[in-house]
């Protein structure tokens, strides 16, 4: 039985239709004048930034490998039913950006909406088309920094964004199994040009609900709409000093680790 989508199909065609930007992908000059202060001033640009701040300091990182990295390290286990539209952003245009500063910044792309996105402009670019799904991720992990720097935790549960070259081979996987919630995966990144999330899946297994009710918290997936909100075009110049909006952005540094799981010897990850 094929994912029935009311608006998009998941794999058909291969590539989403091409939609034009709301303004030319060139990078829009910086303001000369005073920034507009419709949400509040400058107290409002600090209420933002904080409600940024707060944000971010509780979302997940999200899946990722490195290059060469596969076999049981690619292992991971789907949380996920099935992605649903409209309920974004399971499937999302997404703006992922600083992977050279090391400072990676992850939002919705909101181009479809009526004033166009200010990323879009900002970039030159729009935003790529992924499969947002959550997953939970065996391998320990000890953060650097935030509440939990220094504690090695089992297991987290992060989101799992399928890049628009996989998602082919999991409506594959959807199309036999029926779902996607409980299915055992195991990936590999072949390079450091493919993607962070893996350029080959394979699958391995099933878990049925009563072994996934055995993590617990971590078994249930995550809210998308919450750990990726659409921001509105005037936020989103404020957080990223979009055409000088603001003088303050928030890095990777706000970031925190992804919910971590306890250790459990009856646990097959």
């Amino acid at each position: 039985m094929a994912l029935k989508l009311p608006a998009r199909k998941l794999i058909a065609p291969l590539r989403p239709a091409a939609r034009p930007l709301q303004a030319p992908a060139t990078r829009a000059p910086a303001r000369t004048g005073p920034a507009p202060q419709t949400i509040g001033g400058g107290f409002g640009v600090a209420h933002a930034l904080n409600e940024e701040r707060e944000r971010r300091a509780n979302r997940p990182f999200e899946f990722s490998m490195k290059p060469g990295e596969g076999g049981m390290n690619g292992v991971t286990i789907i949380l996920t039913d099935r992605p649903r539209l409209p309920a974004m952003p399971h499937f999302a245009y997404m703006h992922r950006w600083g992977f050279e500063e090391n400072n990676v910044q992850t939002e919705v792309c909101i181009t479809d909406g009526p004033e166009g996105c200010p990323l879009c402009r900002h970039l030159s670019k729009k935003g790529g088309y992924e499969m947002m799904l959550s997953c939970i991720d065996p391998r320990p992990y000890t953060p650097q920094r935030g509440p939990k720097a220094g504690q090695t935790t089992p297991r987290s549960k992060r989101p799992y964004p399928v890049k628009i070259s996989m998602i082919p081979a999991f409506e594959r996987l959807y199309q036999t199994h029926k779902t996607f919630r409980g299915m055992v995966i195991k990936l590999h990144r072949d390079n450091k040009k493919s993607p962070a999330t893996g350029s080959q899946v394979e699958f391995v297994r099933m878990l049925d609900e009563p072994t996934l009710k055995k993590y617990g918290e971590l078994s249930e997936p995550f809210d998308m709409a919450k750990v990726y909100p659409r921001l509105s075009p005037e936020k989103m110049g404020l957080i990223y000093n979009i055409d000088g909006s603001t003088s303050g952005t928030v890095g990777s540094e706000d970031f925190a680790s992804g919910a971590g799981g306890v250790m459990n010897d009856d646990l097959p990850f």
